[in-house]
């Protein structure tokens, strides 16, 4: 580490700062990537679960179609 009142003290003081901010704008970036992998995993299950109350809703109509079938 250079000197404290050397001109390469403060290049190097400028270097650290600039890698900060650049690292904390990456991290930002990986957190919204994050976030949006993640909204698209939940609507990803919530289509599924859609898809599966529907499964669901037509066994229970096409079960209700053949009992009232076979009662008549």
């Amino acid at each position: 580490t250079p000197k404290p009142s050397s001109a390469a003290s403060d290049v190097y003081k400028r270097q650290l700062q600039e890698n900060f901010l650049v690292t904390r704008q990456l991290t930002k970036k990986q957190h919204q990537r994050e976030l949006q992998r993640q909204h698209h995993r939940v609507q990803h299950q919530e289509r599924l679960q859609k898809q599966l109350q529907e499964q669901h809703q037509k066994q229970h109509r096409g079960q209700q179609h053949q009992k009232r079938i076979l009662n008549e």
